[in-house]
């Protein structure tokens, strides 16, 4: 396992698929219902360099995703509303 992942290596290991292919930074959507969570979450890919989308629910999440496909899906695994 490699220690020196960091939000700057990312963008080398992120793979694209078919929708990504015409954009020119990938594309990560941040699930998370905790507001300071996803703040925080946000700004620091975004200063990373990366294209951010939100979600404060996995049904929200779903929705984006199959709207417009992500690269990359960083998941809050205890959502209220996953388990439904």
């Amino acid at each position: 396992m490699r220690d020196d992942w960091t939000l700057q290596n990312l963008p080398f290991l992120v793979e694209f698929g078919e929708s990504s292919r015409m954009r020119t930074k990938p594309k990560i959507l941040v699930v998370e219902d905790q507001e300071s969570i996803l703040a925080l979450m946000l700004f620091a890919l975004r200063q990373a360099g990366f294209e951010v989308v939100a979600a404060q629910t996995a049904v929200e999440g779903l929705r984006i995703d199959h709207e417009d496909p992500v690269d990359l899906i960083a998941l809050d695994f205890d959502l209220q509303d996953a388990s439904q």
